[in-house]
């Protein structure tokens, strides 16, 4: 297994997001992981001002989830996302304009998130959480 350290902050006085951190093209990427995503999400922003060679390409289904309601998303396939050791090969994400929910972390007090780490990736990788540690474990192979 491959220990991932995470953080886990204080959204409201019953709310809390794991936070992980993940790289792209060796730039240092800010994700919540969330089990309840269906699927991995990158911020478009992000991708505009820190990866402006990468272009995503419109969806035909539109999105639903992350406070948004029938939200016009794009889909990459990217090289490759680093978690510590750990090297998803090319791996499809979606793209979505995710200032609101950096809008609303500002206004709590915490820093930017650039996407969230979904159930499609954590399931590929056989993770486990350990809340009590604050370690992602994921297992030893790539995929």
């Amino acid at each position: 297994m491959i220990s991932i350290p995470f953080n886990i902050i204080q959204i409201d006085d019953e709310g809390i997001h794991i936070m992980v951190e993940a790289f792209l093209y060796r730039k240092k990427l800010r994700l919540i992981l969330d089990t309840g995503a269906s699927r991995t999400v990158l911020d478009y922003t992000l991708l505009r001002e820190r990866f402006p060679n990468l272009q995503p390409k419109p969806m035909e289904a539109k999105t639903t989830g992350l406070g948004t309601s029938d939200y016009p998303g794009f889909s990459l396939t990217l090289p490759s996302i680093q978690l510590g050791t750990y090297r998803f090969a090319k791996p499809e994400v979606v793209v979505l304009d995710l200032s609101h929910v950096n809008a609303t972390y500002n206004k709590l007090g915490h820093r930017a998130i650039h996407g969230v780490l979904g159930s499609d990736l954590l399931m590929k990788a056989g993770a486990l959480i350990d809340y009590r540690n604050a370690v992602l474990c994921l297992q030893e192979e790539t995929v």
